[in-house]
Parts: C-alpha cells; structure tokens; sequence
C-alpha cells in the first residue's frame, strides 16, 4: 500500500471482492480511479477514503433497480416496488441482474395460454367462413396436433384432406 491510493488488487483486498469486481464497480461509477504511472503505463489507484466509504455502505440494502441498474423511480418498476437486496459481493449481484433480466424476457413473450387458445380458435373459424385450404404446418401450430388421415376432428373443428400447398398436405376447415 501507498498511503492513500490503493493499487486495483490493494483496493480488491480491503474490499474482500475479486480485481474484476473493483472494475466492476469503478464502470457503475462507485470507485473513480486515479490513473499513475506505473511499470507497465498507467494503472489505476483508487482513493483509501473512497473505499472506506463504499465498504461501509456495503452493508446497506440496495433497492432492486440498483442492483439492476435502473431507476429507482423508474415507472416500468411496477415488480420490484418496495424490494431491497443486501449489497452483496459482485457476482451475486450480476445473478440477481440475470435472473431478472431473464423473467423480463419470458414474460413479454408468452403471452397467457388463454389468449392464445382464443387467438387460434378465431383464425380456425375464420379459415373455414372464408374456406382456406391450410398446410399441415399452420393447422398444427394452431391445433398443437398434427392432423392425420383424411378427415380429421379437433375439439368444434373438422379438418378434410384436400391435395397438397407445396410438399405438405392442405387441409380444408369446416366449424362442427
């Protein structure tokens, strides 16, 4: 140790956190390094008054868009109102960020199993007002049975075999 500037592995010792971490939190703006010359060019330092300070603020919670890296006022925070977590070592929170990240992402794209029931039973009734001929493909994905033989039945639907759209056979829709 030099004093009052640590080097980026002397400032990951007092903080109990890997020198990936120090970066870590240097890039959220917590640590401002001090860039000296070195052996190798310029390395960063970090003030042993700023560490004191981000240590002991260690143990206070943070608010789940913190650890995130959103607002904490942030509108579109409406799941996370009132969470804290403890501040924790920087690999547990990159997991917290993960893991919400991920249940962000699968809850905008699945849409709830009823809209999409009513969704296929719309566009079946629509294929069979306007008498479409629709490929194996597209009855599956609406049935999520892949239709067989030449005439086949699904819940108010009846699909009859009607020679081929490409390679795959079509099937004409009627409403039972």
């Amino acid at each position: 140790m030099s004093g009052d500037k640590l080097s980026k592995a002397e400032a990951a010792e007092f903080l109990g956190v890997s020198p990936r971490s120090v970066e870590r939190y240097s890039q959220r703006g917590k640590l401002h390094p001090i860039y000296l010359e070195g052996d190798n060019g310029k390395e960063a330092h970090y003030r042993l008054e700023e560490l004191k300070k981000l240590k002991a603020d260690a143990s206070t919670p943070l608010h789940v868009s913190e650890v995130v890296g959103g607002d904490k006022n942030d509108e579109n925070d409406e799941n996370d109102e009132g969470i804290t977590y403890a501040q924790t070592p920087d690999s547990l929170m990159i997991i917290h960020e993960i893991v919400n990240k991920l249940i962000e992402v699968v809850q905008s794209t699945q849409p709830k199993e009823e809209l999409k029931l009513l969704a296929a039973y719309e566009e079946l009734e629509k294929a069979a007002e306007k008498q479409w001929i629709l490929p194996t493909r597209v009855v599956k994905e609406l049935i999520k049975v892949k239709p067989h033989g030449e005439v086949y039945t699904r819940g108010a639907f009846r699909f009859v075999k009607t020679g081929k759209i490409g390679a795959e056979a079509g099937w004409k829709v009627e409403k039972i």
